[in-house]
């Protein structure tokens, strides 16, 4: 079984710059770029957790004990 996490971004801009980009590349080579990108996401998301702050910014609220 694989697992996998797919996100829908449909912004105009981040499509027109990653087919800009991907028209200066290699055949294959936007695999190097998506890795990256998701390096920064995870990275991203981990900051957060430790911070307990959300994407926009806002805190989240503690963990209820039980």
């Amino acid at each position: 079984m694989t697992n996998r996490i797919t996100i829908d971004y449909n912004s105009g801009a981040v499509r027109y710059a990653l087919d800009r980009l991907a028209n200066v590349l290699e055949p294959g080579g936007m695999r190097g770029v998506f890795g990256e990108i998701g390096e920064q996401l995870v990275e991203s998301t981990k900051q957060r957790f430790s911070t307990s702050t959300a994407p926009n910014g806002t805190r989240w609220l503690p963990n209820s004990s039980l």
